[in-house]
């Protein structure tokens, strides 16, 4: 025989092993598996113009109970992820919308993660703005929040604003937020998970802190209606190669865009591209 036909002799066996081994790992995936966590995902199509429009706040607020309400209905969710910043207030002092979200969550009896803007006065009396989640247990009780870490550069901050502080007013909103410190993990029924906010999930070194934690999914929350098709899908794309760089499943809930689950061999098994919900079932 000649070397290539060698060559191609090893070449062949070696696909075959490969894909042999893949074929192996993903039907003997779901066996032994007891745990499961019941996740209801909510996907919004809310324009910008609608979304950060003061007088009409608590009709965007009311959207999201309305579609909980749906997914809770529909089958009993054990947690519900709203997008990023769908709430337009900061959440845990604007009274009214507090309320109607407090008595959601109480009625529903599911641990809700809710995106909101926050902010926080330190001992100096300065006051530093966040993009944040939100961690709420069934009985209404705050058990705490990731507030972002990794910011959008003339989107959440301003870049070299001490050198050129004319360049604020070009920022839409002029939005100003501080970098968050936490790498922050959930816990829902036995089950880990990190939030991840926007692009954030486009980092592996930054995805790589989460996962050290031995987290079993990660959420990622973002408002996608910046976007346009191809960018969105670009976007997925990206949380597609960190769910296989760190075997964890990826869940997406936005604003705009697509939500949709992704499994840990990078497969999306289910998707959602008009107002509604996602219902999907995470085991362990």
């Amino acid at each position: 025989m000649t070397l290539l036909s060698y060559r191609t002799i090893f070449l062949l066996l070696f696909f075959i092993a490969v894909y042999g081994f893949g074929y192996y790992r993903i039907s003997h995936d779901v066996k032994n598996k007891t745990e499961k966590l019941t996740v209801g995902i909510i996907h919004s199509e809310v324009p910008l113009d609608i979304k950060w429009n003061p007088f009409l706040r608590q009709a965007n607020v009311k959207k999201y109970i309305k579609l909980s309400e749906r997914a809770q209905k529909e089958k009993k969710c054990d947690l519900i992820v709203w997008p990023e910043t769908c709430v337009p207030v900061y959440l845990k002092y604007e009274g009214s919308i507090f309320l109607m979200v407090h008595k959601l969550i109480v009625e529903s009896g599911a641990y809700f993660l809710i995106g909101a803007p926050e902010y926080k006065d330190d001992e100096n009396n300065k006051r530093d703005y966040y993009n944040s989640e939100f961690f709420f247990a069934p009985d209404g009780s705050y058990l705490g929040q990731y507030d972002k870490i990794h910011l959008v550069p003339c989107g959440e901050y301003t870049p070299f604003k001490k050198q050129f502080p004319w360049m604020i007013r070009l920022i839409p909103g002029n939005a100003e937020f501080s970098k968050g410190k936490e790498y922050t993990v959930f816990s829902c029924k036995g089950f880990r998970f990190a939030s991840l906010i926007c692009y954030e999930d486009i980092f592996p070194q930054l995805v790589k802190k989460f996962a050290e934690q031995n987290i079993d999914f990660i959420a990622v929350v973002s408002n996608d209606d910046w976007f346009y098709a191809s960018q969105v899908r670009q976007h997925i794309a990206m949380s597609v190669f960190r769910a296989i760089e760190f075997n964890i499943p990826v869940l997406r809930s936005s604003n705009g865009g697509i939500s949709c689950v992704i499994d840990k061999f990078g497969r999306v098994v289910v998707s959602q591209k008009k107002e509604g919900h996602i219902i999907y079932v995470f085991r362990k």
